[in-house]
């Protein structure tokens, strides 16, 4: 149960990761202000999803 739980607030997190990126075209530092996050939180959670090259519209 508690690997459910993981996997399903990774996909939740990627999706909002991924939505905070797309609405500020790619400005990471905007993206993490929005997500409530420090730049370096988030370019943590880009690595940890493989999201370090994404670019909105992809």
């Amino acid at each position: 149960m508690k690997e459910l739980i993981r996997e399903s607030l990774d996909v939740v997190e990627r999706i909002c990761i991924e939505a905070a990126l797309d609405q500020t075209n790619n400005n990471r530092a905007s993206a993490a202000e929005i997500l409530g996050l420090s730049r370096q939180s988030l370019y943590i959670k880009l690595r940890r999803h493989g999201l370090e090259n994404y670019r909105p519209g992809k």
